[in-house]
């Protein structure tokens, strides 16, 4: 938060840093909530938003760059709802794909940046990364094993590939956003109004859950909302160091991060076919931006 107040002018490589630690962080937050998949995903999701909003209440607070009424709310509104369903489609991928894949599969949002960037920033990129963007999009029917001659079937629950996708895509509008608000409101203010617009929309969902509040959960979820804020805050401050399609390429480090979580954590090992299509979606998406 105290690095957001030193923030000045574009620097890549320090961006590179905050997302790094943004990825390490969103990986680990990936493994708690698959270690916690008893837990129902509306509790989950509810507590995510709501340990990132005491964080960041606090320490926009101390640091007194916290604006509580800016001018110009429209572009966080959108920030917070297209946010919400971002990140609640990635914790729903996470309970149905393989660690790795739920990953790669929500955090192609480059590709969605990439579009969204040039109709509402006018970042224009050269037309030649349409190439790239269509190839990125064929990578992606090789993660998912994608048989046409098949009819067009695949290994992995389509469901949670659709939720994953459409993940990526709300994610796209809600980092476009990012880098719009990024040049008028601290961070601290964009988290806030991130995280209470998030909140509202995930009591319903909390509400209308058939398992009622566990103490036993709390740790579990304490564990889900610190290592999503700690990731939420690092890529906040990296979207005002650079370009939006810059940053969310960056963004790909969670997938070789997830894969060795998933690794280690649980034993998931990607078929050699997926395996080169996560690796062909990364250089696709980089070479996008």
């Amino acid at each position: 938060i105290l690095l957001g107040s030193m923030i000045r002018s574009n620097s890549v490589p320090r961006a590179f840093l905050l997302m790094l630690v943004s990825s390490l962080s969103f990986s680990s937050m990936a493994v708690a909530v698959r270690q916690t998949l008893a837990i129902p995903i509306a509790w989950q999701v509810f507590s995510r938003w709501l340990v990132m909003l005491i964080v960041v209440t606090v320490c926009g607070v101390a640091t007194r760059q916290l604006d509580l009424r800016p001018k110009g709310m429209r572009v966080l509104v959108i920030r917070g709802i297209a946010g919400f369903f971002g990140i609640s489609s990635v914790f729903f991928a996470i309970g149905h794909l393989p660690l790795s894949i739920a990953t790669v599969l929500s955090w192609s949002s480059p590709l969605f940046v990439a579009l969204f960037s040039r109709w509402f920033l006018n970042e224009r990129l050269p037309r030649r990364a349409l190439l790239f963007v269509g190839l990125a999009f064929l990578m992606l029917t090789q993660v998912v094993g994608l048989k046409v001659e098949q009819g067009f079937e695949m290994k992995l629950p389509w469901q949670g590939v659709a939720v994953a996708i459409f993940g990526a895509a709300a994610a796209g509008v809600a980092y476009t956003a990012v880098r719009a608000a990024s040049a008028k409101f601290t961070a601290p203010t964009i988290i806030f109004h991130f995280g209470w617009i998030a909140t509202l929309l995930a009591v319903p969902w909390m509400l209308s859950a058939s398992v009622p509040f566990q103490p036993e959960w709390i740790l579990g979820l304490t564990c889900v909302g610190l290592s999503a804020t700690g990731g939420q805050i690092a890529m906040t401050l990296a979207y005002r160091w650079a370009p939006a399609p810059v940053v969310s390429t960056m963004s790909l480090l969670n997938a070789p991060l997830s894969a060795l979580f998933g690794y280690w954590a649980f034993g998931e090992v990607l078929e050699f076919r997926q395996g080169l299509g996560v690796l062909g979606l990364i250089l696709s998406i980089a070479a996008v931006a």
